[in-house]
């Protein structure tokens, strides 16, 4: 199993957990409830992939289903995605 992890706008952190049903666990860690939220994707068969957008917004994207964890909704077109910051040493 491989967690990775990607705190939100709002506090919560968002996990991205891949095994051969990946999903994405959402925690928030003032009340510390936890949910799965989005589709859970069958290895091999399915994708799915959990980014930060330009905009600061961490989003799911599968071929099952797409959208922002803040918003809770789905979009037909997807904001680019926020580029890699650099190291210390100035490489990316």
């Amino acid at each position: 199993m491989y967690n990775y992890p990607f705190v939100n706008t709002d506090g919560s952190v968002a996990n991205l957990i891949r095994v051969t049903r990946s999903f994405v666990v959402v925690l928030d860690p003032v009340s510390g409830i936890r949910r799965t939220v989005g589709p859970i994707a069958v290895q091999g068969e399915d994708t799915l992939d959990l980014w930060r957008g330009a905009d600061g917004q961490l989003y799911i994207q599968s071929d099952l289903a797409t959208g922002c964890l803040m918003a809770s909704r789905r979009f037909d077109e997807l904001p680019p995605r926020r580029p890699t910051p650099p190291l210390p040493d100035g490489t990316t």
